[in-house]
């Protein structure tokens, strides 16, 4: 059902992929937002190899997030011509989102890293006052959404010789997301809609990972596969979700220049074994710049794919500081990703008629703030 909603209101794939990943450190996102090469806690888990070489740490983080959306249509006269748009929606918000809290241990050759993180957020709001040609109030529209995914994971690492290492972990996955959805007409005459479901995740993951050190350059390459993954509605009926392997492949550059810059990069690819869905990619990277006497500079990008349809393709823009404070660090991200697409672009919406001329125009824009501290060296 909560699907079925979603596609009526022409809405993007937040509802049940969930959006705004929080599962990287707010120095990783500031410089592209790779979870795969975050040299913190919270990649130790996602990397499972780079736990041999995070040393003893621990990553706090959270986030501020606002969304806005525009909703138009076209607008035509009696001749069949366009003559403008006319806007149907706009709706805005600011919300607190949880980051997580991770942390690693090292033990020789071996490295343990355990946490837990928000996969990503369900939180959506949508109103819409409907008006007929004569511009005479229709209906009242409104769509609300809630809840989050949750992952509880650990890996471990071992490093057989010096600058080399492998590494295995998961996590059990579990969340929730709920909705309500409303329709109030304006005539008394007509039947008003509501609807209220709420549907529970869960599932698990394995990972794998293997790194390397070679100077001045490390390089990782990985796997993740999601294991029974299911959503649970009102009735008790689980539905399961295809499993879909997603490999990575990450590496960090160190030119030992005066502003002691470091320049990551990372690329991902995600096989859908559901025929109704695209398979993915992603590339991100950013670089990072420790300026003499003051703070850590970080500037990136993020370029991602949609499975559903190539016009929900997002890029997304990055930046942030990192201050060191008697002994921790403190670190600021900030992520900004506009988007914009047409309901007629996408075939097959139950709730579009041909010709249809909604647009959609959001931006997303989110400050990470993470604190971390180092309880020793770190190994290399």
């Amino acid at each position: 059902m909560i699907a079925l909603i979603a596609l009526i209101c022409g809405l993007p794939e937040v509802l049940w992929l969930g959006g705004w990943n929080t599962a990287c450190s707010a120095g990783s996102l500031g410089a592209g937002g790779g979870p795969f090469m975050d040299e913190s806690s919270f990649g130790a888990l996602e990397n499972p190899a780079y736990a041999c070489f995070a040393g003893t740490a621990a990553d706090l983080t959270g986030s501020l997030v606002y969304v806005g959306e525009k909703r138009t249509r076209t607008v035509y006269d009696s001749f069949e011509g366009a003559v403008g748009e006319s806007e149907q929606a706009f709706n805005q918000g600011i919300r607190l989102s949880p980051g997580g809290a991770a942390g690693t241990f090292a033990l020789g050759r071996w490295g343990l890293a355990a946490g837990v993180r928000a996969l990503g957020s369900f939180h959506y709001d949508y109103r819409r006052t409907a008006r007929n040609e004569s511009y005479v109030l229709v209906s009242e529209e409104t769509l609300e959404c809630r809840g989050t995914l949750w992952e509880a994971g650990a890996s471990a690492g071992y490093s057989p010789a010096p600058g080399w290492s492998l590494g295995v972990g998961g996590g059990v996955v579990a969340g929730s997301r709920s909705m309500f959805w409303s329709r109030v007409y304006a005539d008394p005459m007509q039947t008003d809609l509501r609807v209220e479901e709420k549907d529970d995740v869960a599932g698990a993951v394995v990972r794998a990972s293997g790194e390397t050190v070679l100077g001045r350059v490390r390089m990782a390459v990985g796997a993740a596969l999601p294991i029974g993954w299911t959503v649970t509605g009102a009735s008790g009926v689980g539905v399961d979700l295809e499993d879909a392997l997603e490999v990575k492949l990450g590496v960090i550059y160190l030119p030992g220049n005066r502003l002691r810059s470091r320049f990551a990069a990372e690329a991902s690819w995600r096989g859908e074994d559901d025929p109704g869905l695209r398979n993915t990619w992603g590339v991100r990277g950013g670089v990072e710049n420790l300026l003499p006497g003051g703070p850590v500079t970080r500037f990136g990008f993020d370029y991602s794919t949609s499975p559903i349809h190539r016009s929900l393709d997002a890029v997304s823009f990055t930046a942030g500081l990192g201050f060191r404070v008697e002994g921790w660090d403190v670190d600021a991200g900030v992520r900004i990703t506009p988007a914009g697409w047409r309901e007629s672009l996408i075939p097959g919406l139950p709730g579009s008629t041909p010709g249809d001329s909604l647009a959609v125009e959001t931006l997303t824009a989110g400050l990470v703030l993470g604190i971390s501290r180092n309880f020793g060296e770190v190994p290399r």
